[in-house]
């Protein structure tokens, strides 16, 4: 389980319900324990959490509300006075909801463009071992693999479809599948051990994404990229070495 992973899990995790005990709880709590970025992230949603269920507690009843509400059963009528109590109940309830999501969740649209793709992409695979679904040294085994997943509409450079693969895993970006192809440059002690990652993620998951073929060379997070898009997919390539060792591949 990566953090982008253990974030979607969090997500729906209540502390006092008859789920918080189940298994993949356990994994992503313990997770958030080690990992530092995902410990803060939590933190600050179980705030939110807090904050919203403390405002709903504060929210007080109309006065006269219940006899109101008794009153309009016997009757079978709708009195204004009543639907204008539920109504103003209902508009604080919403005004607390919307100044604590202010507060604890400063823009409510995801940060998703490139940059943070590319950087949380390879901080990932420097921060933890990267855990992967397949495990196999057959480039055709991993694009069937991933072609039964919904994700074989990629292609390789040049220099990558003569390169070792080491296996692949799907990884999770802002509700959106990433590929990860793993090959081993043979550089390291074991061929098993992978030290290239290829991340391959839709074009429209991203905002501003590169805009053509054109592999485009930076360092982020110790590694060294390479970052294109292609049709509808938009690719980065990420190792260790300079930008001569990564050229190479394409």
């Amino acid at each position: 389980m990566n953090s982008g992973e253990a974030k979607d899990i969090l997500l729906l995790y209540r502390p006092h319900s008859e789920e918080s005990e189940a298994p993949e709880y356990a994994e992503a709590l313990d997770l958030a324990k080690r990992d530092p970025e995902l410990a803060a992230w939590f933190r600050q949603h179980q705030l939110f959490q807090e904050a919203v269920s403390s405002g709903f507690d504060r929210i007080a009843v109309p006065e006269g509300l219940k006899e109101q509400i008794l009153s309009e059963r016997k009757a079978q009528t709708a009195p204004r006075i009543a639907r204008k109590a539920v109504f103003l109940a209902m508009a604080a309830a919403l005004v607390l909801l919307l100044l604590a999501v202010s507060q604890f969740y400063p823009s409510s649209r995801p940060d998703n463009n490139f940059a943070k793709f590319r950087s949380r992409m390879t901080g990932d695979v420097q921060r933890l071992y990267p855990r992967m679904d397949l495990e196999t040294n057959d480039l055709g085994e991993i694009h069937a693999y991933l072609a039964k997943q919904g994700r074989g509409d990629y292609a390789l450079p040049s220099g990558l479809e003569k390169t070792a693969g080491t296996g692949c895993a799907l990884l999770h970006w802002h509700g959106k599948t990433v590929s990860m192809l793993c090959f081993n440059s043979g550089k390291t002690p074991s061929p098993a051990t992978p030290d290239l990652f290829l991340f391959v993620v839709d074009r429209t998951a991203v905002k501003n994404p590169p805009t053509d073929a054109s592999p485009q060379l930076s360092r982020v997070n110790g590694l060294i990229t390479a970052s294109w898009s292609s049709g509808s997919k938009t690719y980065v390539l990420a190792g260790s070495g300079d930008e001569a060792a990564l050229r190479k591949y394409f």
